[in-house]
């Protein structure tokens, strides 16, 4: 799943600076990873990214989004803490 992200931020020419994860928590029947991802790019391409988000296999919810200028014309850093839910069969491969 984390290909994945990638992969989506690089489409949209946003430049992944950092990607961690932590612990997953059980939360009933789904579990909850909370991942930070910090990236780099015109602000379009956050914009494009964070909908590209929501249409991805397993539910994202965001929970925190930082987006500040930088002294580069036209290009943007963006911090988006959030968490990514998954079902046992998901986690399976399913």
């Amino acid at each position: 799943f984390f290909q994945e992200i990638q992969g989506q931020a690089a489409e949209r020419l946003l430049k992944v600076q950092r990607l961690n994860h932590g612990t997953a928590v059980p939360q009933g029947s789904v579990t909850a990873l909370p991942v930070t991802l910090a990236a780099a790019g015109p602000f379009e391409s956050v914009y494009l990214f964070l909908n590209d988000l929501r249409h991805m296999p397993r539910l994202v919810k965001i929970e925190q989004l930082n987006i500040m200028a930088t002294e580069d014309p036209g290009v943007c850093e963006a911090e988006i803490t959030m968490r990514i839910y998954s079902s046992a069969q998901q986690e399976a491969g399913a």
